[in-house]
């Protein structure tokens, strides 16, 4: 969910949002959506940190490819080629391998981003740690705040704000 929110503030306020927030979180629905489908059924449900013996190969190898600026950069380089351009809310991709790299130990989960070039991983701070999480969704919280104030405070000098709202 973070994602799709650092995606939002970043990226879709200044292009088009939910292709932003989508493809912002898109690399954990990529590497870990299969996964997730594959247990509903057996009523199976997934904690936030497995074993990670208990998870399947393939999910390794999705991340591997989801999570690797090296692909990002090829897939994006390839959509500007066809198109012509690259609209900004693609870069929401690389930014979510950029914000996982820092956030993602050794042990669980490493941050591929040099894939295949590269074995190198980060030993960051895991995202799951209780004061990380507090204080990335209080920043989170707290640009959203601040949006929706200087939004209001557009819309009054405008002249476009409404009373009743």
């Amino acid at each position: 969910m973070a994602h799709g929110l650092w995606s939002y503030h970043l990226l879709g306020r200044r292009s088009r949002t939910w292709p932003a927030v989508a493809v912002g979180i898109a690399p954990d629905i990529f590497a870990f959506g299969p996964y997730v489908v594959e247990r509903i059924p057996r009523g199976n449900p997934l904690t936030a940190n497995p074993p990670l013996h208990s998870i399947p190969e393939y999910v390794f190898r999705l991340y591997d490819i989801s999570h690797s600026l090296v692909v990002a950069a090829l897939v994006l380089g390839v959509v500007y080629l066809l198109t012509g351009r690259l609209p900004l809310w693609t870069i929401a991709w690389p930014l979510h391998v950029l914000l996982d790299v820092p956030t993602h130990t050794l042990s669980f989960f490493p941050t591929p981003f040099l894939w295949p070039l590269s074995p190198v991983r980060v030993n960051g701070v895991s995202w799951s740690a209780p004061w990380f999480l507090a204080s990335n969704y209080a920043a989170l919280l707290a640009i959203t705040v601040i949006s929706i104030l200087r939004s209001r405070k557009r819309g009054i000098q405008s002249g476009t704000a409404r009373l009743d709202a």
